[in-house]
């Protein structure tokens, strides 16, 4: 269920991409993915035991949490209006390594050696899969920081999570912080632009929201906890590959073996920050 969570999520970019070649704008897209999220989460919150006094205790972590996340959406898909797919997911994919200096940051949990090192190699698997893209001189450079600052709010958002306690349910969980990321772009996408069809922008939204949003979410805390962190980091990883090659395919980007040599270094790397470094055998 955790590869297929992050199989979901690769789909999202070129969906986008494709509602943004059909003339939604990029705020629509990203406001109306959030109903149906807001709508399941609603229902299994009214079956699941509400935790009032942790939820009072934590609230303002979710509110970050939704905000973080909201503001992923915000950056991540106003880049892939300027930037190719393929670019664009390999920039938000950097936060595997900046979620760990945010984590320094808020937590003082230092950064591993072996972790240091993986980062180089994402490093370079990002600048080969970069700049193997045709024409990588004339991409956008707003893109590219929208791109980052996409990259650098998803990792906020995930490790504000952590702290987030499992005493309270996925489902308030979810809900709330939903409920602020979705609040926070409303304001910040008003006045709605004039002329654009409904009914084809909430079909686009939906499609959105079903693969970023209501399935992925559902599908990481049914298999999360029987899951290590180390292994569902690395099946969460399927993101980056679903993407490069359904814009290869949907949008008929071109992605060269350069550019794959690129993602698999990306994956090697994730793979190696994930894994526990080696116990010192000891001494006889």
């Amino acid at each position: 269920m955790m590869l297929i969570a992050g199989a979901s999520y690769g789909v999202t970019t070129p969906v986008v991409k494709l509602a943004v070649a059909h003339h939604i704008p990029v705020g629509v897209v990203t406001v109306l993915q959030y109903p149906l999220p807001l709508l399941l989460f609603s229902l299994g919150a009214r079956v699941a035991r509400p935790d009032w006094p942790a939820l009072r205790r934590h609230w303002p972590w979710l509110l970050l949490a939704g905000a973080a996340s909201g503001a992923t959406s915000l950056f991540y898909y106003q880049s892939l209006r300027l930037v190719p797919a393929a670019l664009g997911v390999v920039l938000l994919f950097q936060f595997v390594w900046i979620a760990p200096l945010v984590s320094y940051l808020i937590n003082r949990i230092r950064l591993p050696r072996h972790q240091g090192r993986a980062i180089l190699v994402i490093w370079a698997g990002t600048l080969l899969a970069a700049g193997t893209m045709s024409g990588i001189g004339d991409i956008h450079a707003l893109g590219i920081a929208l791109g980052l600052l996409g990259g650098v709010a998803y990792a906020v958002s995930l490790v504000v999570s952590g702290r987030i306690p499992d005493q309270i349910s996925p489902w308030h969980r979810s809900l709330v912080s939903t409920a602020a990321g979705c609040l926070m772009l409303v304001l910040l996408y008003h006045p709605w632009p004039l002329g654009v069809p409904l009914a084809s922008a909430l079909g686009w939204g939906t499609l959105v929201g079903i693969f970023s949003q209501s399935l992925p979410v559902l599908l990481i805390y049914l298999s999360a906890p029987y899951l290590g962190g180390a292994l569902t980091g690395i099946l969460a990883a399927m993101e980056l590959p679903v993407a490069v090659s359904l814009s290869s395919q949907w949008l008929h980007e071109p992605v060269g073996l350069a550019q794959w040599a690129g993602v698999a270094a990306i994956l090697l790397g994730v793979v190696w920050g994930s894994s526990r470094p080696r116990e010192p055998s000891p001494s006889s």
